[in-house]
């Protein structure tokens, strides 16, 4: 009778968390349709920014290590974010930092096998293959959160993933080193998405993005004094990371956390996933990367994921 009893009273306590942790982390139609587009146009921004950050990595590695490279960006975006919002993330307390710091986390570990796998591959085929995170995140959500997304969403994961097929697979269906390590950074970014998605709704967004910085910049920079030569501070490349840390993770990370909220995680995944196409063409344009007719397929692909999750 004492354990029926106890059922009851968290009967109530346990449908009440359940409802609320799936209304944070997957929003539904009680946004209005000006919004949800508003923010699937801010995140499609995002994903041009980061687009154009797969040739300007692969540039600036000519002049330093990966670690390097991903610990500058984020110093330099972490100072940059702490000045900017200084009141809100010097009075925020530790404990409401911790969705920031969990994203940080996962964000580092993404880019440091990211920028670590471009060394062996080139920057157009990376692109593409860095967006796998799109067929991670539905499942994920799934795993942690034990909600199941659409099957329009399972639907657009598969098609973007084929799309990626078309671009990375060799005539012998292998894939290289560079590309096997480009996948594997592709899944901590699908955590990322879907730890956002979580916080976005309970943390300041600026303390969320500096707090994330922060970690990727002390994660970086004690790998780079670990593993990696001392590196020239005045050269061409920082230009590169100035870039990297302006566009690529300040303004591109703060639109990620603030338009996330308004949509779901896996419609979220598909549209940052648009990064392959958009640094597929720069890099082409860029640095002369070749541009095939199965790349062209993949981009296709795509974009009819896209529509296929929007539909």
């Amino acid at each position: 009778m004492a354990a029926e009893d106890n059922r009851r009273e968290l009967d109530p306590i346990d449908k009440s968390t359940v409802k609320s942790l799936k209304e944070t982390i997957d929003p539904s139609d009680e946004y209005p349709k000006k919004t949800r587009l508003l923010a699937g146009l801010g995140l499609m921004t995002t994903a041009l920014m980061w687009g154009s950050t797969f040739p300007a990595g692969k540039y600036a590695l000519e002049f330093m290590s990966p670690f390097y490279l991903m610990g500058f960006r984020f110093l330099f975006a972490f100072v940059l974010m702490a000045v900017i919002f200084r009141k809100k993330l010097f009075s925020t307390k530790l404990k409401d930092m911790k969705g920031g710091l969990i994203a940080g986390v996962m964000l580092s570990m993404g880019y440091v096998l990211q920028i670590y796998g471009l060394q062996f591959t080139t920057a157009s085929k990376q692109s593409f293959l860095a967006g796998a995170y799109v067929v991670a995140v539905p499942f994920l959500t799934w795993a942690v959160f034990k909600k199941n997304p659409s099957i329009k969403a399972y639907i657009g994961a598969a098609v973007c993933f084929w799309g990626i097929g078309m671009i990375s697979l060799n005539e012998n269906l292998s894939i290289g080193l560079g590309d096997s390590i480009t996948l594997l950074s592709s899944m901590f970014y699908a955590a990322h998405i879907v730890v956002t998605g979580y916080f976005a709704h309970r943390e300041d967004a600026g303390v969320f993005t500096a707090v994330q910085f922060g970690v990727g910049a002390v994660m970086a920079m004690v790998l780079g004094l670990v593993f990696s030569p001392a590196p020239q501070v005045f050269h061409l490349g920082m230009l590169a990371v100035l870039y990297l840390a302006v566009f690529g993770s300040i303004v591109a990370y703060y639109l990620q956390t603030v338009c996330q909220k308004y949509l779901k995680p896996s419609v979220t995944s598909i549209i940052l996933s648009m990064e392959a196409v958009f640094g597929s063409l720069l890099s082409v344009v860029l640095l002369g990367d070749a541009f095939t007719t199965k790349m062209a397929i993949g981009a296709a692909a795509m974009l009819a994921a896209i529509w296929i999750s929007e539909a």
